[in-house]
């Protein structure tokens, strides 16, 4: 549960949030609650999407309907989600498990394989774009998750 606002307010209610809720946070000004959950929803709507391009791929690929039917929170793209936030928000690419040329490569597989079963994949070829980008500003040797820095040079965000 996020809050915003009044920390005092937030305070007297967390009994009744904790009965609703795992955990309630308390985000400072008022306002602050609605930017993180429209921010949280950005990642659902995309990680959403996302899964059913992998299932819709997955299903035209064939036989492996049932295996992608399984919860994929510990499959190691989702492992992966979590080590790579971690990465932007330190805004550290340095520790890699992979590196974005590595990631290119696959990229350029993945790209084949889908074309080659004729299943739509919007979603990948827009961050492929973000990927190669990186490599164009010179971040092949950098862990994937520098694709964060992309972004910030879209935004014109300059971090230290």
């Amino acid at each position: 549960m996020l809050g915003s606002g009044d920390a005092a307010a937030f305070e007297r209610c967390r009994p009744a949030l904790a009965a609703v809720s795992r955990v309630q946070r308390h985000l400072g000004a008022f306002g602050n609650g609605t930017r993180m959950k429209l921010i949280a929803n950005l990642l659902v709507t995309v990680h959403n999407a996302a899964t059913a391009e992998a299932l819709v791929l997955g299903m035209k690929a064939g036989s492996i309907r049932r295996w992608c039917s399984r919860p994929w929170s510990t499959a190691p793209a989702a492992r992966a989600r979590w080590r790579c936030a971690a990465q932007m928000v330190a805004n550290r690419y340095d520790e890699k498990t992979a590196t974005l040329d590595i990631l290119l490569k696959d990229i350029g597989i993945i790209g084949r394989f889908a074309d080659s079963l004729h299943a739509p994949t919007p979603l990948f070829g827009a961050a492929a774009a973000l990927y190669h980008a990186g490599a164009n500003q010179g971040r092949g040797d950098d862990d994937p998750a520098a694709v964060c820095a992309v972004y910030e040079t879209m935004a014109g965000i300059k971090r230290s």
